[in-house]
């Protein structure tokens, strides 16, 4: 029987790691390209747990501060320093007290020096060859990005921990958004269990065009710029959806970050960041907002048409009742605010409302433009009708928004601007009236 000092059987499991290793390394290289990746990811997480097992049972223990150690005060310095006792000597009976000195240290430090490192000794070989897997699992997120797209349907989602914040309402994005965060989370959490390094850097790196591919899909729900056609109702939702999914798509991209940050080592932390596909997310968010301010305008064409056909320089008309065209801008407004309303936050509600009535106000001025001559009684007709729109303006996004209020900086605008447009018209509406006046009463334009 051997020695227990020589550690026989440590040094057999050393050899048979290395000797698995070098038969892995020649298999994995003949066949990485064919094998099957997850078969391959098995193999490697058997070998985890079985060099975790080699670890535990061959602890490397720290020689104690009295040990004896091989130097000069115990071995002559000429001596080689010796692996394994001399038993030939203790065979002849021939055992000097420096001979017994010796058979102790070296068996001591041969105990210490002989503590293989079991962790990776295998593993560590399947690295060069985890890009296949890398790739497969690739494969398999775009291909449930593109099964979750092909049947994607609208939920609605609440925020429970903020019931008491009225800024804090449902909103409503694609199933396919959360399913789509696990499946990657799922692939996060398979990959921390054989690699904290390069291949996890590398799935991260699958994620980002993941997301890049996922925004493209949401930015092809919403009409291309330019686009002038309204937009109906199953039209609307898919914008409004589309601007909750990018919206929840943002918020869920750093907790990711953070998940991949906490797990990956430190070499890699710094390059860690979603920030491009954020960015991607927030174009989509805007470009959705500015579709749905033109399908709104674009439901206007026929009033402000109507407004265009009537002849103001000869209006002679008694001032009244509203023209027949504020009264379908009256009517229009809160029908297509509606749906708008119904699905987005209130958050992205109140920026649609703010960009909506920019571009409603610069239109409304320049169709006033358009009319050019303008009768006295013309212009006091039309000083009128702004003033229901005005009213109308203020009172359409709280009637789509079934009473929730609009904050008072819309309002503020609303009236600061719409009533310029009243100050030209009341000029107007006066006789002798010349440019210099009217420049006088509005102001510099560029304010």
């Amino acid at each position: 029987q051997f020695p227990e000092s020589w550690r026989v059987p440590c040094g057999l499991c050393d050899l048979f790691c290395h000797v698995t290793r070098q038969h892995l390394v020649e298999i994995l290289d003949a066949t990485h390209h064919m094998v099957d990746p997850e078969l391959m990811v098995r193999v490697l997480l058997k070998s985890i747990e079985f060099e975790n097992e080699l670890a535990r049972k061959w602890a490397t223990e720290t020689p104690d501060d009295d040990a004896i150690t091989l130097d000069a005060g115990h071995l002559n310095s000429a001596m080689p320093v010796l692996k394994y006792p001399d038993v030939l000597a203790a065979k002849t009976g021939r055992r000097s007290s420096t001979s017994s000195q010796t058979e102790a240290a070296t068996e001591k430090a041969g105990a210490d020096h002989f503590a293989p490192r079991f962790r990776g000794i295998i593993s560590e070989c399947f690295d060069a060859y985890l890009g296949t897997w890398v790739r497969h699992e690739e494969k398999q997120l775009l291909e449930v990005l593109q099964a979750l797209t092909a049947a994607d349907k609208m939920v609605s989602q609440e925020n429970e921990e903020n019931e008491e914040d009225e800024e804090v309402l449902q909103r409503y994005l694609y199933k396919s958004a959360p399913e789509l965060f696990a499946a990657m989370r799922g692939s996060m959490q398979e990959c921390s269990r054989f690699s904290t390094h390069n291949t996890l850097f590398d799935i991260f790196q699958v994620f980002r065009k993941v997301m890049s591919q996922y925004a493209s899909k949401l930015s092809s729900l919403i009409p291309a710029a330019g686009h002038k056609a309204c937009l109906d109702v199953e039209g609307v939702q898919a914008v409004c959806c589309a601007i909750g999914t990018a919206e929840y798509c943002d918020e869920t991209l750093p907790l990711l970050e953070e998940s991949l940050i906490k797990i990956i080592s430190a070499d890699f932390q710094d390059r860690i960041g979603f920030h491009d596909e954020q960015e991607l997310l927030r174009s989509v968010v805007n470009r959705a907002n500015e579709a749905l301010v033109q399908s709104v305008n674009c439901s206007l064409d026929d009033a402000f048409n109507s407004m265009n056909r009537t002849n103001w320089a000869a209006f002679s008309q008694d001032v009244g009742d509203h023209s027949a065209f504020v009264g379908d801008i009256s009517e229009r407004l809160p029908k297509q605010f509606e749906p708008i309303a119904a699905h987005l936050s209130k958050i992205h509600y109140r920026f649609f409302c703010d960009k909506f009535v920019q571009s409603f106000v610069t239109r409304f001025v320049a169709e006033v433009h358009k009319c050019r001559k303008i009768s006295e009684r013309g212009a006091q007709q039309l000083l009128l009708d702004t003033a229901l729109i005005k009213t109308t303006l203020l009172e359409a996004p709280v009637v789509a928004g079934h009473g929730r209020q609009m904050p008072t900086a819309y309002s503020n605008y609303v009236l600061r601007e719409m009533g310029k447009a009243e100050i030209m018209l009341k000029v107007l509406s006066s006789p002798d009236v010349d440019a210099a006046s009217i420049t006088g009463m509005l102001g510099d334009s560029s304010d």
